[in-house]
Order: C-alpha cells, then structure tokens, then sequence
C-alpha cells in the first residue's frame, strides 16, 4: 500500500521534475560543494558532530542527540524495508545522478538516511547553542538542511524522501528532548533509560524473528548497541563521573575537540583492523558503535574532566 502511494505517477511526476530542474543546474563546483557537504552525514562524521556537542557544548542535549539519530535510523531502516521504493534513476531515465554519490547510495530511497543524520547530529546542536547564539543556531541549523538539499541536487533522493526523513528526525528530537528532561528529574531516571532501550530492542528482535525485516539486520543491531551503550554512558555519568562541560580557554577547546576527532577515528580503524578477515568480520559495526558510545559518554568526558582541572 506505502508502496503504491509513494509511486504513484502523479506524485512522482512533479518530484522527477524537480529533481530534472536541478540537473539542469549542475556544474563541477557545485557538485563538488554538495558531494563534500552529503559527506558530513556519512560514517562516523555525524557521531564527531554529537560526540563535540557532548563534550564542548551541553552534555544533555549530546544524549539527546544520539538516542534521536539511532531512534531515527532505525526507523528509516524500517521504512526501507516496508515501502521498497527505489533510487530516482531507476524510477525515471530523466534522473542522472552525479556519479560520485551514486556510488554511496545503494538500496532503497524512501526514506533518506543522510537527512536523518544531517537533520539530527547537525541542526540538532541548535538545541544546544540557542540560548547562546541565535547565529550560531541559525548557522547549524542551515548545515543540516543543506545536507538534505544535497541528496536531491545530487539525484540520490526523492523530495519526498528527504521530507519524511526531515518529519520524523523532528519529532524525535522533541520526543526525546521531552523524555529526557522527565528522567532527569527522576532520582532512577536511568532505570527507565534501560527499560525505554528494553523495549525498542525487544520490538526490533520480535520483528526480526517474524520475518518483516530481512535486509540490514546487522544496522539494527548496530543501533541497538549504541543506544544500549549510551544508555550505560547516562547510568555512570548519573552515578559517578557527573561530566560537566569545562570553562576553559578556546584555544583548549580546539585541542580537546581535535584530540577527541583524532581518537575516534583511530577507534574506527584500529577496529576494523583487527576484525575484518576474522570470523567476527560481520559484527565489526556492531562492536565500533558501542566502542563509540562508551568512548564518547564515559572514557572521554572522563579524559576531559581530569585535564580541565589541570588546566
């Protein structure tokens, strides 16, 4: 049925053209401007964004911001499975996609995984840095839509795709900026963390046995593990390390933030280094995200608390 809809000619048609309009005005430079900025919702870019607004901005709106985007990822994977639509070039030859991000956009299109990211780990520091600075707001806020403008200029996704993925990265925010401003006031609010990701997990597993969910198995896992890791994160932070964001000069933040990226990508290589080629190869992603999660929640802030004081 989502299917059908989601086809039909007639509301297709005006997106194809769309998307057609856009072809139309591509040139070298703007491709390699949209290509470099769909990039920043791709691999561990977006966990860089949340994982700097955790440790340099506002701790709390860093756990908002990682439940949202895997919430939101774990929908868009749903969504993909249920709906099947595929890639505009396959719905319409009129669509030529750059092939730079062709190459980066395999499976379905509806809806857009980059928007989810785009819209949750950027624009939602927005959050963060809106009592601060109204520009500065404005400025993240603009860097995530522009991510979802990119997969249409670049013909890897359907305006619809990218507005439902757009809707529901909203709502989840605020669903989730609400949830965690009621545990937050509980003196066990971690408890209902856990029995929150015990549900989800247990909705997941149930769909998995059932046979609905088929492809990407190991990116719902994946998620599980990081909400499961943050969920450990927001337990220990409560309990013991109690993270505060440090008052320090600018020019140590920019040292804390570079070292912080610099780790993180060496997580990532240093895992799949030793798993890939071993039997474990499958769950290398599942194994990274929860390394991420604790690394970004628990071992860094930690870091950061016991240098700040030095400093």
């Amino acid at each position: 049925m989502l299917h059908e809809i989601l086809t039909n000619p007639t509301i297709l048609k005006p997106q194809i053209d769309y998307l057609v309009f856009l072809q139309n005005l591509r040139t070298p430079e703007l491709d390699l401007l949209f290509l470099n900025i769909t990039k920043l919702a791709e691999s561990i870019m977006p966990y860089i964004f949340v994982s700097l607004c955790y440790w340099l901005l506002d701790k709390r709106t860093g756990f908002v911001l990682f439940a949202a985007m895997q919430l939101g990822m774990m929908t868009k994977d749903f969504l993909k499975e249920i709906a099947f639509v595929k890639r505009p070039w396959l719905l319409s030859d009129r669509v030529h996609p750059v092939d730079a991000a062709r190459a980066h956009a395999p499976g379905y299109s509806f809806p857009s995984g980059h928007t989810v990211r785009g819209i949750t780990s950027i624009a939602g520091i927005s959050i963060a840095t809106w009592n601060k600075s109204k520009w500065i707001s404005l400025f993240f806020i603009l860097l995530g839509f522009s991510v979802l403008f990119s997969r249409n200029y670049l013909g890897v996704h359907t305006p619809q795709d990218v507005i439902v993925g757009t809707l529901f990265s909203v709502i989840y925010l605020f669903a989730v900026s609400k949830f965690f401003n009621w545990i937050d006031k509980k003196e066990k609010g971690y408890l209902i963390f856990a029995g929150a990701v015990l549900i989800i997990a247990a909705f997941i597993i149930t769909v998995i046995a059932t046979g609905i969910l088929k492809e990407e198995l190991m990116s719902y896992y994946s998620e599980l593990t990081l909400l499961t890791g943050i969920c450990i994160g927001y337990f220990l932070d409560k309990k013991y390390i109690k993270y505060e964001v440090p008052k320090i000069k600018w020019y140590n933040k920019i040292f804390i933030a570079l070292l912080g990226i610099a780790c993180l990508y060496m997580l990532v290589h240093l895992t799949y280094f030793v798993m890939s080629g071993t039997a474990f190869e499958i769950y290398k992603r599942v194994v990274l995200y929860f390394f991420i999660s604790i690394f970004s929640t628990i071992i860094y802030p930690l870091f950061i608390k016991i240098v700040s004081k030095k400093i």
